[in-house]
């Protein structure tokens, strides 16, 4: 397992006024007193209605008073922490920047024949040791839906091969109640019991609103199940311009917000405490093909927005990075994907997710190395610049003022590896010398070293009484989920 402490950025990009964010904040507000949102939950509805909430059991509709939203934000932790399997500490809402791998893409790239297909048990396997090997990558996920497995139990089988196969702290998307119940098992069966999981999650969750304005029942049971024991959830908000929201900046953001606003108020009346990350991937529609423009600069101005929103808020934030809509690892996904990566660092998010190729709906072990190598570039923007009487090196330019170089001097070697940023898969080679090796572009070098990293990666992370008790779990699911009409 590789991670690189990455600083998240120091001076954040700001697209609003402060009076233009408070702004939002009444529309948003606005919308919660007057509009509403609906939870498709009576669970929900009854704990809601319970405090005293503004609850239509019929139409499903609730009302959120200014004074509920408000004292729920306060609630919200400013700062907690994840944890790998080995307990390696990430504190969200620190002065660090953290990165998720892909999540639940539908389909993968091939290896052998960069075509796009389902994904495959051994595809979680393959990609979740890859992740595993790269620094930028900090918490990893289900990288692909798993399709060779019965679908009701598909999710827990690949959260299983997640968990053998790295030690990286582990995101996982249940859709509903009852994959969050055994999701939550299979992280305490790790931990050792639900006790040890709550006080050191090894496992978090995200959530996303169904625009507008609604919360799907399934939705409404990951919450319950992750609130309940105080796991971390990041809300993702996911409308899309035009489409889900309103066709402009800010009506997209005051409703997005207020959709955000409505999930910390119901998590925090749940189990007041309870982490949770603020953010989101908001998008808008590209008319001419009736498809998210994930590559449009406008994601990565968006993203900027939930950040500044997020510390409107004093909260930790989340945001989409490495978007494109390439179907493949070439030169639209490279510009697309750093545009987006470096749009979303520099505006200073706590935790930012991979978007993957096609819109977020497809993985490639190329694509992979290829973000790890954009954030490797976005973050040395952060780089600390040592300004000292050594690094102004004003005998050493007197001396070569006469010599004429640098090269042989010893301030070089000792320098050249820390003061400049160096690529990993990217080629700085003279044509003829890259033609030697085979003129290969930078998708096909990132493939035969993702290759190799899996096939010399071969992790036993899990002892045999985790293996015992996930095992119990794994039983325990088939007979209640494959019984379940859901």
């Amino acid at each position: 397992m590789k991670i690189k402490k990455c600083p998240k950025y120091s001076d954040p990009l700001k697209i609003l006024k402060e009076d233009d964010l408070k702004k939002i904040h009444e529309a948003s507000i606005k919308i919660l007193e007057d509009i509403g949102v609906r939870f498709y939950s009576n669970k929900v509805l009854k704990i809601l209605k319970d405090k005293d909430i503004n609850v239509d059991f019929g139409s499903k509709l609730v009302k959120i008073k200014r004074e509920v939203v408000e004292c729920c934000l306060k609630k919200v932790p400013k700062e907690f922490c994840l944890y790998s399997q080995n307990y390696d500490e990430l504190k969200i809402g620190s002065d660090n920047f953290f990165v998720v791998s892909t999540i639940d893409n539908p389909y993968i790239l091939d290896p052998s024949t960069n075509i796009r297909r389902e994904g495959k048990l051994e595809d979680v396997i393959n990609t979740v040791k890859l992740i595993d090997e790269l620094p930028f990558f900090h918490i990893c996920c289900n990288p692909v839906v798993v399709h060779d497995i019965d679908p009701r139990i598909a999710l827990l089988y690949a959260c299983i091969e997640v968990f053998k196969n790295t030690q990286k702290h582990c995101l996982v998307e249940p859709t509903n109640g009852l994959e969050a119940k055994f999701v939550i098992k299979l992280g305490a069966a790790i931990a050792g019991s639900m006790k040890k999981l709550c006080n050191k999650p090894i496992i978090s969750t995200s959530v996303a609103p169904s625009s507008p304005l609604k919360f799907p029942e399934n939705t409404c049971e990951v919450i319950l199940e992750f609130a309940r024991n105080k796991l971390p959830i990041i809300i993702v908000h996911g409308s899309i311009s035009g489409v889900s929201s309103p066709v402009t900046i800010a009506g997209t953001i005051a409703q997005a917000n207020a959709e955000s606003l409505a999930a910390i108020t119901l998590i925090q009346l749940i189990n007041e405490g309870s982490p949770v990350v603020y953010g989101g991937a908001l998008s808008n529609f590209d008319m001419r093909f009736g498809t998210c423009a994930y590559g449009a600069s406008e994601y990565g101005l968006l993203s900027i927005i939930t950040a500044q929103m997020a510390r409107f808020y004093s909260l930790p934030s989340n945001g989409a990075c490495g978007a494109t809509n390439s179907n493949i690892t070439d030169t639209q996904a490279g510009y697309e994907k750093m545009n987006s990566t470096m749009l979303a660092y520099m505006a200073g998010h706590d935790v930012v997710c991979d978007a993957g190729l096609n819109s977020n709906s497809i993985t490639s072990f190329e694509s992979l190395l290829l973000q790890d190598e954009i954030l490797n570039k976005a973050v040395n923007i952060s780089k600390k610049v040592e300004v000292n009487e050594e690094t102004l090196s004003l005998e050493l330019i007197k001396k070569a003022s006469n010599k004429g170089d640098y090269l042989s001097e010893p301030l070089t070697l000792k320098y050249m590896s820390t003061d400049f940023n160096f690529s990993n898969i990217g080629n700085r080679e003279i044509y003829e010398r890259w033609l030697l090796k085979g003129g290969l572009d930078i998708s096909k070098v990132a493939l035969e070293r993702a290759k190799k990293i899996i096939k010399a990666n071969n992790p036993k992370l899990l002892t045999e009484d985790k293996l015992d008790r996930i095992n119990a779990v794994i039983n325990l699911a088939k007979e209640e989920l494959l019984n379940s009409k859901s």
